[in-house]
């Protein structure tokens, strides 16, 4: 997961580091290769905070609660594929985005993503049957909440990456990693199973996503606005 995660990062540098270059910034190329430097850091941390929490949880999870778990990440993955749409090129490559694309775009997002999350919980009793697991459908429409927690500070996480913010968007990263793992060791001690799995998940996204938002909210100020043409020239 880290490594898709960490390849689609460096892919979002370089689409910064050629919007950059168009303008006359002698700085840029230092400030990108400090940004794939901390992006290092984040991915390398994430990747250690997962191992660890792996490792502790096999104290208090048997083997088929981690199969589990992993069953109903691969669909969730799947469908989480489709969140973007293409948000990050429209903001980070176009040079004249305004508040109101920004407002438009962001709305759209919150649309598309509570649409994925019904199509999660449409697809959960399909998805149990075929993998011959009834305990899926509990976690799969828990696992499926990762689309709503996210949504509140994805366009914010976007607009930093365009500023070049990277050691923002490192420590923004390892905090929600690190306590993620914390909570999902905890709730796994406590007993309560596979479920410590998800709240880990759902830890990571949802922290993240509101240290997005209370990091951007006051730089980008939303606006309820929603235009089709903003859509269409943006996207």
């Amino acid at each position: 997961m880290y490594s898709a995660h960490y390849r689609a990062s460096c892919l979002k540098i370089w689409l910064i580091i050629t919007y950059h270059s168009m303008k006359p910034d002698a700085l840029f190329k230092c400030t990108a290769v400090t940004g794939i430097e901390w992006n290092g850091l984040s991915t390398i941390s994430t990747s250690a905070f997962q191992c660890i929490q792996v490792m502790a949880l096999s104290f208090f999870l048997l083997p088929p609660a981690f199969g589990i778990m992993a069953m109903a990440m691969v669909v969730i993955g799947f469908v989480q594929a489709f969140n973007d749409i293409g948000l990050s090129n429209a903001i980070i490559q176009r040079q004249d985005v305004t508040i109101d694309k920004i407002s438009s775009l962001y709305w759209l997002q919150i649309i598309v993503g509570c649409l994925l999350f019904i199509l999660a919980l449409l697809i959960t009793p399909a998805t149990a049957l075929f993998f011959k697991e009834p305990a899926l459908n509990q976690v799969m429409d828990l696992t499926g909440l990762i689309f709503l927690v996210a949504l509140v500070g994805q366009i914010y996480q976007i607009l930093m990456q365009k500023g070049m913010e990277f050691k923002r968007l490192a420590v923004i990263d390892i905090s929600a990693s690190f306590i993620g793992m914390v909570l999902a060791i905890i709730v796994a001690y406590l007993g309560f199973g596979v479920l410590a799995l998800v709240i880990g998940q759902l830890a990571f996204y949802g922290i993240r996503g509101v240290q997005f938002f209370l990091a951007g909210r006051k730089r980008w100020r939303i606006k309820l606005h929603f235009r089709y043409s903003d859509l269409k020239s943006g996207i």
